[in-house]
């Protein structure tokens, strides 16, 4: 979380006058706070990651089953 108080006096400190340091630590929270909507957790991440390479086992095994079901009859009948 940003503090905006804190911020805001820090560039008092250092000249800015207490209005503009006050306008621009709310600026900066209100963009901070834009972009936190878009930030995952590594929980989040790692969680979805698991449920991606686990669809993406169950796909590779389907595919599997269906080449050996299209390829052994196809090959059975080569072979005779």
């Amino acid at each position: 979380m940003f503090d905006t108080l804190r911020y805001s006096q820090r560039l008092q400190a250092m000249g800015m006058s207490e209005q503009q340091a006050a306008a621009h630590a709310e600026a900066l929270s209100e963009a901070l706070d834009g972009l936190a909507d878009n930030l995952v957790t590594k929980e989040y991440l790692a969680a979805a990651l698991a449920d991606i390479k686990s669809t993406q086992r169950l796909h590779s095994w389907m595919l599997g089953v269906l080449v050996v079901t299209e390829l052994v009859p196809l090959l059975s009948g080569t072979l005779q």
